[in-house]
């Protein structure tokens, strides 16, 4: 993004400002606009100043826009003012019935032209290319053959889809949820990064994480969860943690792809961990036809299992490689930590107000309320007019990546509907697959981790969404729990190489090789992910189901995601062997699984192993006691450290 100067940077303040104004107001407060003036005018504001903020290149101008950006600012206000000025006419339009007249037919065409260069230059070439070639398939794919062929659908009945369509398009139901739900609860995030609560969040888990084995990563993790449970987006919270916790993981003793893969894979929790998580969960609520409430509370199992797994990986890779806790004097209090709690109150009182019966546009206004009452605690977070203008930009900026995917995704979801290809393609792969379960979500999860290479979160999960779902429903998996699969791994998107965002931001803090880092993220990341398969077989983790039956399957994936991680880690009481990783790494997969035989059998191998571990470390012991007194090898309880310790032999006391 650029850095304006001069007259452009104070056009683009006041048109940033100005949208957030109005959103607080005509969204927030007043709520009486019609959906289409509302989402018109949405975009208006944010797909032109995009432009200006976005260059097109390396080679655009970095302090200015040039005139090809003023060029392309002026075609896209032109398109979407027209939906502006002609609301009315929109809302009053009959589909297949009315008319479209030339005008609208070139300024469809000019709106998606000017769509799909906006999505390159902020989403990445990957998503425009998505855009694209769902359009090309709309105007073409009737002469294909087979099942995926279709009806000719007019050309101007094309643009009445895409361009003037209440329900599909540009200016569908996905931009309508960008508008009234996300905009406002983005800039809650916002507003709570200004009052304080991500200094908070750091002391309070260095407070309580610091000491333990692995402290820095631990750290790392537990302020990854608490920033991203305010924040909802994987890059502000690595931006906002990792500056601080991925040098101090470098200065504990982890290798920096290591240390910047763990705050990648940490940060991408943000979006699966409430009561914020992403925009990707509106759309699932929508989809669902369920309360965001409701989500907000099936997701809160799973983000903990999320988390824990990334704790566990820290710990056996810390062990593995001898890393000490942090130094207690050098670690904030607990006592002053707690006592600036205060900071969660706004959180606190939104998630009060969505359980009250609220809808979640008034919940995130009490929010966004208290949250900017919380700036005047403290005088350098004081919202002075200053510093409230940069808020209110900060907040549009922000929104304006989730506007641009919305009308995209929005786009690309018509096209699979309206031609049936979301249909042929579902079929295709439930065909395919011949009933199997375990095959359906193998595929449905390749499937969301291809179609998000270089594509943010919410259009993945769209997009799979959009194919995959069906498919899985069909296999007997619940609908709550096939859409919360999809969305889990197109979380993933945002880490897995050769196209990990967030783990690229994260190699940039660390200085280090982007693509081991995205390896690191990736190896980091992957138990958390089992538990997607773990809520697919048993949706009581999604509170679908009976508590005796939520506590049993919480604590069966917990160790799952535990010896899961202990096998990618390579160490549990001591160094493991690679026969042992791998019968680890399965018995933690089959565990989970929804047959007793094969549970019962990953428990097997689990005590086959922990059994193995505990003999090594015992005769270990032996010859450590032996040599430090060869009078009492009965006694290794008494031996002492020895002089030259390894990272694969690590001290008694540290065992």
């Amino acid at each position: 993004m650029r850095t304006l100067s001069g007259p452009a940077r104070k056009l683009t303040i006041l048109v940033l400002a100005s949208a957030t104004l109005f959103h607080l107001w005509y969204v927030g407060v007043d709520g009486t606009l019609p959906s289409t003036l509302l989402r018109s005018v949405h975009l208006a504001f944010l797909i032109p100043i995009a432009f200006l903020l976005y260059p097109a290149g390396s080679k655009s101008p970095q302090g200015r826009p040039s005139i090809v950006d003023i060029t392309w600012a002026l075609f896209s206000l032109l398109a979407t003012m027209y939906i502006v000025v002609n609301y009315s006419d929109v809302e009053d339009r009959i589909e297949l019935v009315s008319s479209v007249n030339l005008e609208e037919m070139i300024l469809g065409c000019v709106a998606l032209v000017t769509l799909a260069e906006i999505t390159r230059r902020t989403m990445g070439l990957g998503m425009a290319i998505v855009l694209t070639a769902a359009v090309v398939y709309l105007l073409v794919g009737s002469y294909l053959p087979g099942g995926f062929g279709f009806r000719p659908i007019p050309f101007e009945r094309t643009i009445e889809m895409l361009y003037l369509g209440k329900d599909d398009g540009i200016f569908g139901s996905l931009t309508d949820i960008s508008v009234n739900e996300l905009f406002l609860f983005v800039f809650f995030g916002v507003v709570m990064s200004h009052t304080g609560i991500g200094d908070w969040f750091s002391n309070i888990s260095s407070a309580f994480a610091g000491q333990w084995t692995g402290g820095a990563g631990k750290v790392t993790v537990i302020n990854s969860a608490l920033f991203g449970s305010v924040s909802g987006s994987p890059t502000a919270d690595l931006y906002a943690t990792g500056s601080y916790t991925i040098p101090l993981m470098i200065r504990s003793g982890f290798t920096p792809s290591y240390a910047a893969g763990v705050a990648a894979a940490s940060a991408i929790g943000a979006q699966i961990m409430p009561p914020l998580m992403g925009a990707s969960v509106f759309i699932m609520a929508t989809l669902l036809q369920r309360s965001y409430a409701s989500i907000v509370e099936a997701a809160i199992i799973p983000a903990a299992l999320f988390f824990m797994s990334k704790a566990t990986a820290v710990h056996f890779q810390a062990k593995r490689e001898g890393i000490r806790p942090l130094r207690k004097e050098d670690l904030p209090s607990k006592l002053s930590a707690l006592q600036k709690s205060y900071y969660i109150l706004p959180v606190l009182l939104l998630i009060f107000f969505l359980y009250s019966g609220y809808s979640p546009i008034r919940a995130a206004m009490f929010g966004i309320g208290a949250a900017a009452l919380l700036s005047f605690v403290k005088r350098e977070t004081w919202l002075t007019p200053k510093r409230l203008v940069n808020v209110l930009v900060e907040g549009a900026q922000a929104a304006l990546l989730i506007a641009v995917p919305c009308a995209a995704a929005g786009v690309i979801v018509s096209v699979l509907t309206q031609t049936g290809l979301g249909l042929a393609l579902g079929t295709f792969i439930t065909d395919g697959i011949n009933g199997q379960l375990y095959l359906g979500l193998l595929l449905v999860a390749f499937l969301a981790i291809v179609l998000g290479i270089g594509v943010p979160t919410t259009p993945a999960y769209i997009l799979t969404a959009a194919v995959g779902v069906s498919t899985l429903i069909a296999l007997g998996v619940s609908p709550l729990s096939a859409h919360m699969f999809v969305f889990y791994f197109a979380v993933l998107s945002n880490i897995h190489p050769p196209v990990g965002i967030t783990a690229y931001a994260a190699a940039s803090i660390a200085k280090a090789d982007p693509f081991a880092t995205g390896i690191q993220a990736f190896k980091v990341a992957l138990p958390g992910f089992v538990v997607a398969f773990s809520f697919a077989f048993h949706p009581v983790l999604l509170l679908e189901g009976t508590p005796a039956g939520l506590v049993f399957w919480f604590c069966v994936t917990g160790l799952s995601v535990t010896i899961i991680s202990s096998g990618l880690a390579g160490y549990m009481l001591r160094p493991l062997m690679p026969w042992e990783r791998v019968l680890l790494c399965v018995a933690g997969i089959a565990l989970i699984l929804p047959d007793v035989r094969l549970t019962l059998a990953g428990m097997a191998a689990l005590m086959l192993s922990f059994g193995t571990q505990m003999w090594l470390r015992h005769k270990e012991h032996l010859a450590v006691a032996r040599d430090v007194d060869p009078r009492m090898p009965q006694m290794p309880q008494l031996a002492a450290r020895p002089p030259n310790r390894t990272a694969s032999a690590p001290s008694m006391e540290e065992r």
